[in-house]
């Protein structure tokens, strides 16, 4: 039981002290809410310590096996005469993508920014014809894994300043994303400027395909975690590419 107390003098006539009056709040739900606080908060520094040290042993973990598929991959490219067989190419894919997933675990367990939640961007200048063949070496495998054909378009040969990184990973889980819900089709990579207002700059970056599509009712939900728009397809994933 807590409370919070004032206590006022009352003077006589003679300027002395009568008696005393004492006011009283009961302040016990303020005090018991202000508590839980306080241990919530000390909670949450212990839970962010173990995910401090988790982050850590998981980076190491993930590193370690991401570099085992490098070097056997640089192994299988070192023994392919053929640069343009299927196989080659497949090992391409494989090495691009290892070496994307290694920045971002680099990204992501970077525990400063995910302590501040801030993300620095790394911009460069960075030519958007080889930053598409790059993406579609990452996808391709996945592409041709349900009969898909991936089409790719640029308008010029653009140099432009973005984060690459952060940047390709997005067009590539719309990429996947496509892949993985169209069956037989076509799957279209455009990256243009806007055609009608070209002296802004305005890069779009366009994903499209041949696939289930989806709903115009369920668009509010689609960029939501763990979420997917259809469950009936039985296609794997967590909902959390988009």
């Amino acid at each position: 039981y807590w409370v919070q107390a004032s206590i006022c003098s009352i003077l006589d006539e003679h300027g002395k002290i009568e008696k005393f009056v004492t006011i009283q709040f009961d302040i016990t739900k303020e005090k018991e809410k202000s508590l839980e606080a306080i241990k919530a908060k000390e909670e949450a520094l212990i839970a962010s310590r173990y995910k401090s040290h988790f982050l850590q042993g998981m980076s190491h973990e993930l590193k370690s096996g991401l570099n085992t598929i490098l070097n056997y991959s640089q192994q299988l490219m070192s023994n392919e005469n053929d640069k343009s067989s299927p196989n080659t190419i497949a090992t391409m894919g494989i090495i691009k993508s290892a070496n994307n997933l290694s920045k971002l675990i680099n990204d992501v367990f970077d525990i400063s920014k995910l302590e501040n939640e801030k993300i620095m961007l790394n911009i460069s200048e960075i030519s958007i014809r080889e930053f598409i063949e790059n993406i579609r070496d990452i996808t391709l495998s996945m592409v041709r894994e349900n009969g898909n054909q991936l089409v790719c378009q640029v308008d010029d040969d653009l140099v432009l300043p973005l984060d690459e990184i952060k940047v390709r990973q997005l067009v590539v889980n719309l990429v996947e994303n496509a892949a993985k819900f169209t069956k037989e089709g076509n799957i279209l990579l455009k990256i243009a400027y806007d055609p009608e207002n070209r002296e802004d700059k305005i890069l779009y970056i366009e994903v499209t395909d041949t696939g289930l599509g989806i709903p115009e009712d369920s668009w509010n939900v689609i960029f939501e975690q763990f979420t997917q728009v259809d469950k009936s397809h039985q296609i794997p994933g967590a909902g959390l590419g988009l």
